[in-house]
Protein backbone atom coordinates (compact mmCIF):
# COMPACT_ATOMS: atom_id res chain seq x y z
CA UNK A 1 0.00 0.00 0.00
CA UNK A 2 2.80 2.40 0.90
CA UNK A 3 4.57 1.80 -2.41
CA UNK A 4 1.32 2.31 -4.34
CA UNK A 5 0.70 5.62 -2.55
CA UNK A 6 4.25 6.82 -3.25
CA UNK A 7 4.13 6.05 -6.95
CA UNK A 8 0.65 7.58 -7.27
CA UNK A 9 1.98 10.76 -5.62
CA UNK A 10 4.67 11.13 -8.27
CA UNK A 11 7.54 9.25 -6.64
CA UNK A 12 8.03 6.95 -9.64
CA UNK A 13 11.49 5.73 -8.69
CA UNK A 14 10.25 4.27 -5.38
CA UNK A 15 10.64 0.57 -4.73
CA UNK A 16 11.05 -2.30 -2.30
CA UNK A 17 14.41 -3.63 -1.18
CA UNK A 18 15.49 -6.38 1.18
CA UNK A 19 18.59 -6.02 3.33
CA UNK A 20 20.59 -8.69 5.16
CA UNK A 21 18.76 -11.49 3.36
CA UNK A 22 18.33 -14.75 5.30
CA UNK A 23 19.73 -13.34 8.55
CA UNK A 24 17.99 -12.33 11.79
CA UNK A 25 18.60 -8.70 10.77
CA UNK A 26 16.69 -9.11 7.49
CA UNK A 27 14.52 -6.09 6.74
CA UNK A 28 12.09 -5.28 4.00
CA UNK A 29 12.26 -1.59 3.13
CA UNK A 30 10.02 0.63 1.05
CA UNK A 31 12.15 3.40 -0.43
CA UNK A 32 10.28 6.52 -1.47
CA UNK A 33 12.36 8.48 -3.93
CA UNK A 34 12.28 10.41 -7.15
CA UNK A 35 14.65 12.02 -9.59
CA UNK A 36 11.87 13.72 -11.54
CA UNK A 37 12.83 17.18 -10.27
CA UNK A 38 16.54 16.73 -10.68
CA UNK A 39 18.44 19.51 -12.44
CA UNK A 40 21.91 19.12 -13.91
CA UNK A 41 23.02 22.52 -15.17
CA UNK A 42 26.73 22.97 -15.88
CA UNK A 43 27.86 26.46 -14.95
CA UNK A 44 31.56 25.92 -15.43
CA UNK A 45 34.31 23.35 -15.70
CA UNK A 46 37.36 22.64 -13.58
CA UNK A 47 40.69 23.10 -15.38
CA UNK A 48 43.04 20.54 -13.83
CA UNK A 49 46.21 22.06 -15.30
CA UNK A 50 45.46 25.55 -14.00
CA UNK A 51 43.68 24.12 -10.95
CA UNK A 52 40.80 26.55 -11.17
CA UNK A 53 37.14 26.74 -12.08
CA UNK A 54 36.34 28.29 -15.45
CA UNK A 55 32.81 29.66 -15.69
CA UNK A 56 31.04 29.33 -19.03
CA UNK A 57 30.54 33.08 -19.36
CA UNK A 58 26.92 33.00 -18.31
CA UNK A 59 25.29 36.39 -17.97
CA UNK A 60 23.56 37.72 -14.90
CA UNK A 61 20.15 37.61 -16.63
CA UNK A 62 20.61 33.95 -17.51
CA UNK A 63 21.54 33.15 -13.91
CA UNK A 64 18.47 35.05 -12.64
CA UNK A 65 16.24 33.16 -15.07
CA UNK A 66 17.86 29.91 -13.97
CA UNK A 67 17.24 30.78 -10.33
CA UNK A 68 13.55 31.47 -11.04
CA UNK A 69 13.30 28.15 -12.88
CA UNK A 70 14.96 26.28 -10.01
CA UNK A 71 12.58 27.89 -7.49
CA UNK A 72 9.58 26.76 -9.58
CA UNK A 73 10.92 23.21 -9.59
CA UNK A 74 11.45 23.31 -5.80
CA UNK A 75 7.83 24.45 -5.35
CA UNK A 76 6.73 21.52 -7.51
CA UNK A 77 8.74 19.22 -5.26
CA UNK A 78 7.10 20.69 -2.14
CA UNK A 79 3.70 20.20 -3.74
CA UNK A 80 4.55 16.57 -4.50
CA UNK A 81 5.65 16.01 -0.86
CA UNK A 82 2.45 17.62 0.43
CA UNK A 83 0.41 15.35 -1.81
CA UNK A 84 2.26 12.29 -0.51
CA UNK A 85 1.74 13.27 3.14
CA UNK A 86 -1.97 14.04 2.63
CA UNK A 87 -2.54 10.72 0.90
CA UNK A 88 -0.66 8.85 3.63
CA UNK A 89 -2.59 10.63 6.37
CA UNK A 90 -5.89 9.93 4.62
CA UNK A 91 -4.99 6.27 4.04
CA UNK A 92 -3.81 5.46 7.55
CA UNK A 93 -6.03 7.78 9.62
CA UNK A 94 -9.44 8.00 7.98
CA UNK A 95 -11.90 10.36 9.60
CA UNK A 96 -15.02 9.00 11.25
CA UNK A 97 -17.20 10.21 8.38
CA UNK A 98 -15.14 8.14 5.94
CA UNK A 99 -15.63 4.92 7.85
CA UNK A 100 -18.47 2.77 6.61
CA UNK A 101 -21.66 3.24 8.64
CA UNK A 102 -22.63 0.23 10.70
CA UNK A 103 -26.05 -1.34 10.38
CA UNK A 104 -28.46 -1.50 13.31
CA UNK A 105 -27.59 -5.16 13.80
CA UNK A 106 -23.83 -4.46 13.75
CA UNK A 107 -24.28 -1.64 16.26
CA UNK A 108 -26.43 -3.87 18.51
CA UNK A 109 -23.78 -6.61 18.37
CA UNK A 110 -20.93 -4.16 19.09
CA UNK A 111 -22.81 -2.60 22.02
CA UNK A 112 -23.63 -6.05 23.43
CA UNK A 113 -19.96 -7.08 23.24
CA UNK A 114 -18.88 -3.82 24.90
CA UNK A 115 -21.44 -4.39 27.67
CA UNK A 116 -20.22 -7.96 28.23
CA UNK A 117 -16.60 -6.74 28.50
CA UNK A 118 -17.63 -4.01 30.96
CA UNK A 119 -19.59 -6.49 33.08
CA UNK A 120 -16.61 -8.88 33.14
CA UNK A 121 -14.36 -6.07 34.38
CA UNK A 122 -16.85 -5.15 37.11
CA UNK A 123 -17.13 -8.78 38.21
CA UNK A 124 -13.34 -9.10 38.30
CA UNK A 125 -13.10 -5.96 40.45
CA UNK A 126 -15.79 -7.24 42.82
CA UNK A 127 -14.07 -10.62 43.06
CA UNK A 128 -10.74 -8.94 43.75
CA UNK A 129 -12.33 -6.75 46.44
CA UNK A 130 -14.08 -9.80 47.98
CA UNK A 131 -10.81 -11.75 48.00
CA UNK A 132 -9.01 -8.79 49.57
CA UNK A 133 -11.68 -8.50 52.29
CA UNK A 134 -11.50 -12.25 52.92
CA UNK A 135 -7.73 -12.01 53.31
CA UNK A 136 -8.08 -9.10 55.75
CA UNK A 137 -10.69 -11.02 57.77
CA UNK A 138 -8.52 -14.14 57.84
CA UNK A 139 -5.55 -12.09 59.01
CA UNK A 140 -7.67 -10.41 61.69
CA UNK A 141 -8.96 -13.77 62.89
CA UNK A 142 -5.44 -15.12 63.02
CA UNK A 143 -4.26 -12.12 65.02
CA UNK A 144 -7.35 -12.35 67.24
CA UNK A 145 -8.71 -8.91 66.32
CA UNK A 146 -12.17 -7.89 65.28
CA UNK A 147 -12.18 -6.65 61.63
CA UNK A 148 -13.97 -3.48 62.62
CA UNK A 149 -11.23 -2.60 65.12
CA UNK A 150 -8.62 -2.67 62.34
CA UNK A 151 -10.54 -0.10 60.30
Amino acid sequence: MLLRIATASGYRESGISISAVATPQEKILVAIRTTAIRLDIPLGAYDEQLRRLNLFGLGVEYLRSLLKFVNVRFRENESRKDSLFKTLRHSFHPTISQRPAETKEERRTRKREEGIKLQKRKNQMQTANYDQNQNINALDNYLGRDSLDAV
